[in-house]
């Protein structure tokens, strides 16, 4: 009897109480103490995300015990534990199925036939659940789309489903990157919604998706690789978040449906053909963030009409914007040395020079020189413009501040509003016998110019178009000027000789002559003198005006 009442007393207290506890970051899960019965403990539960995770439980126990569990996807950590206060480590992985799933974990002792059961439940995974694990996407023929090459998403794919005219591609983790090649050929995909997490887009990503219309890239992509766009036809717009930094070689090329596309801020550089034959492409604004333009970046863009360079721009590469046959706006102020000459449907757009002073001969290929072409090109010493060209375009010179000397050729018709300003050390111009108008500020600030010689043809002078040129001493107007803008000689401070030709007063503007020398004379037809002393604006200089037979 003695022996039977010891026994009872230590299997008495073997069977002291387990409380269980599940914990994640010191907080409590689920648990419940145990009461009753030969172990008096009721079944605990846990509550698990499809995600997986690490739980702990505490475990009160005056006996040893181990633990078991069946289900592969719980992993116990400390399958064991001694008498006292112990805790109870297990991992449970992330649930890919679309079903949730159920398992015990059992403590036990087996010399004391003791029993703690632990029930854990884990939720399904369903898509929508995370938007990160899933893309969304369409196809033409309402069917799935299989990827190219499946392995490049960072994660597995679990599920492929098309219903209510939406696909779903459903991972067993978050998708990180668009891999190489992913969804090439893939002819049929029609829209794409690309995962929050996705920081990469890698070469040929979506190449020849001809039926590609609308693509949702996230922020978050800091590249869009080479090609990974190319050929995609249908593509009719681009949204490229702010976190992009590079559009790598050839990565829109061929894109002959895409009409407008922006370039974010963090843009750095655009890559060789990286809109290529983009034939529907109006008009490209870049960003001050981008440094460089790869070659061929916009080749036979043939609707191109109109693109903006910022002052950030250090180089540009080889027939950058060629073929580009509508491209009439091109704005871009060049002051870095590490240019290159950019020539576009026969009008030189760009030009940059080396380091040192040099010059330059324009090809004879071309015909105008374009809108800021050599534009703050302060190496530039000499040019020598082919007899091909008819214009020269707004600030085509625009302080260029070594430049000396220049010789416009007859074929040029119009010399553009700033041209040459700030040429500071320009001290002769010959303008040829084709010209008909010197556009306002033409030659303004040129500070060195001593003489110049205006052709016959020209028919009119624009507003300052020769102000503060103050080594200027001597000008001769053709008869065939009609009109003196405003300005034109003003702060020429050291001309002392104005020859008139015309017969009839040009229509004149303020301050033509202001602030000339003080001893200047203006010689004008003998016959004329009176009319241009009672002319408009004329009259302000009566008192120089001077009769002179030409």
């Amino acid at each position: 009897m003695q022996i039977t009442m010891k026994k009872l007393f230590l299997l008495l207290a073997a069977v002291a109480m387990f409380a269980v506890a599940c914990t994640e970051g010191g907080e409590e899960i689920d648990g419940q103490q145990p009461t009753g019965g030969p172990i008096s403990v009721s079944q605990g539960r846990v509550n698990v995300d499809f995600e997986g995770k690490e739980c702990e439980l505490t475990v009160n126990a005056e006996c040893s015990w181990t633990a078991t569990c069946s289900a592969n996807w719980i992993t116990i950590q400390t399958p064991e534990g001694i008498a006292g206060k112990e805790p109870l480590r297990f991992n449970v992985a992330r649930n890919t199925e679309s079903s949730e799933r159920k398992t015990t974990i059992t403590l036990k002792n087996d010399n004391y036939n003791l029993i703690q059961e632990i029930y854990v439940i884990q939720s399904a995974f369903t898509p929508g659940t995370k938007s990160d694990y899933v893309i969304y996407y369409t196809s033409s023929n309402g069917n799935i789309i299989e990827p190219y090459k499946p392995d490049g998403f960072g994660a597995n794919i679990i599920s492929n489903k098309y219903e209510d005219g939406q696909g779903t591609l459903l991972f067993d983790a978050p998708v990180t990157s668009i891999g190489g090649d992913a969804f090439y050929k893939c002819t049929s995909l029609t829209s794409i919604i690309i995962p929050d997490g996705v920081t990469e887009i890698e070469s040929g990503a979506f190449s020849y998706c001809s039926s590609l219309t609308s693509v949702k890239i996230p922020n978050g992509v800091t590249s869009i690789g080479k090609s990974a766009f190319d050929h995609c036809t249908s593509l009719t717009s681009i949204v490229i978040p702010d976190s992009v930094t590079s559009i790598g070689n050839w990565a829109f090329s061929h894109c002959s449906s895409l009409t407008s596309v922006t370039i974010p801020d963090g843009v750095t550089s655009i890559g060789g053909s990286a809109f290529s034959y983009c034939s529907s492409l109006t008009s490209v604004t870049m960003p001050d963030s981008v440094t460089s333009i790869g070659k061929y970046a916009f080749d036979h863009c043939t609707s191109l009409t109109s693109v903006t360079i910022p002052d950030s721009v250090t180089s540009i590469g080889d027939r950058a914007f060629s073929g580009c046959t509508s491209l009439t706006s091109f704005y871009g102020k060049f002051s870095s040395e590490d240019k290159c000459c950019l020539i576009v449907n026969s009008t030189l757009v760009a030009f940059a020079p080396a380091c040192g002073k040099i010059s330059y001969i324009i090809p004879d290929s071309v015909t105008s020189i374009g809108h800021s072409a050599f534009s703050h090109c302060t190496s530039l010493t000499s040019v020598t413009i082919p007899d091909n060209v008819t214009e020269i375009g707004r600030s085509a010179f625009l302080y260029c501040k070594s430049l000396t000397s220049v010789t416009i050729p007859d074929s040029v018709a119009a010399i553009g509003t700033y041209a040459f300003y700030g040429c500071t050390s320009l001290t002769s111009v010959t303008i040829g016998n084709g010209v008909t108008s010197i556009e306002m500020y033409a030659f303004c600030e040129c500070r060195r110019l001593t003489s110049v010689t205006i052709p016959d043809s020209v028919t009119s002078i624009g507003e300052s178009a020769f102000e503060n040129c103050p080594s200027l001493t001597s000008v001769t107007i053709p008869d065939g000027v009609t009109s003196i803008g405003g300005g034109a000689f003003e702060n020429c401070t050291v001309l002392k000789e104005v020859y008139c030709k015309p017969i009839t007063p040009p229509a004149g503007g303020s301050y033509m002559f202001n602030y000339n020398a003080s001893d200047r004379k203006i010689y004008v037809p003998r016959a004329s003198v009176d009319a241009y002393k009672s002319a408009s604006y004329w009259s302000d200089y009566s008192s120089y005006i001077v009769g002179y037979d030409f």
